[in-house]
């Protein structure tokens, strides 16, 4: 797991330290999650965005910022990517990270994408893949899929097809979305109830009484 994070970190982090000049982070992938999924956290990557554009203005304010875009270019190279042969040129407009419950020490999450250019996307991964054994691949229609580990790759899939409801479709999602600002770079949506019956479930009686008063 550690590595398939790390990768999309400093992906993610390459976005915001290398922005440039379409629409902010969206809800596409929702139309292939499960409507029971845990979290779910879109993050805009296209870094000609007008979103990544105000962020590199604004960054361009501090002087620090050549010294950042430099020591994450130099990240991407310590992981074996390029930035602009490697990285931008494959990434398309949005990464979802969804996590389809807590159990596993939080590792039963995958990172749903549409490549901007799937020739080199699939190098991009390929790439990564050599290097790590905990970075496992699939496709749900036209939506890349990526997790830490084969058995929540496959059970993503599972659930995605077998599924009738979709995370589209819950209103409390659709409401959590929609109260965000239109130029955000991240949205972020959780299961509040799973999320309470996870904090319950280990504490006494009495913990629990406090636990609901709070």
């Amino acid at each position: 797991m550690r590595r398939l994070a790390g990768v999309l970190a400093v992906l993610a982090l390459a976005v915001s330290g290398c922005g440039g000049t379409s629409s902010g982070a969206g809800t596409g992938g929702a139309d292939i999650v499960p409507a029971d999924a845990t979290m779910f956290i879109a993050l805009n990557t296209d870094a000609d965005s007008a979103q990544w554009q105000t962020a590199d203005d604004l960054a361009s304010r501090f002087p620090d910022k050549q010294d950042a875009v430099k020591t994450i270019k130099k990240g991407l190279r310590d992981e074996g990517f390029d930035w602009e042969a490697d990285v931008k040129s494959a990434l398309g407009p949005e990464f979802d990270f969804v996590w389809l419950d807590l159990e596993q020490n939080g590792e039963n999450f995958v990172v749903i994408t549409q490549p901007k250019d799937q020739a080199k996307f699939d190098k991009l991964i390929s790439k990564a893949q050599k290097s790590s054994d905990d970075i496992f691949r699939d496709q749900v229609g036209d939506w890349e899929v990526l997790g830490p580990n084969r058995e929540v790759v496959a059970t993503f899939r599972r659930e995605s097809e077998s599924s009738d409801s979709k995370l589209a479709d819950n209103q409390d999602f659709n409401d959590a979305m929609s109260s965000y600002p239109e130029d955000s770079l991240f949205r972020g949506y959780l299961n509040g109830r799973q999320i309470m019956d996870v904090a319950r479930r280990d504490l006494t009686a009495k913990e629990r009484k406090t636990f609901d008063k709070l």
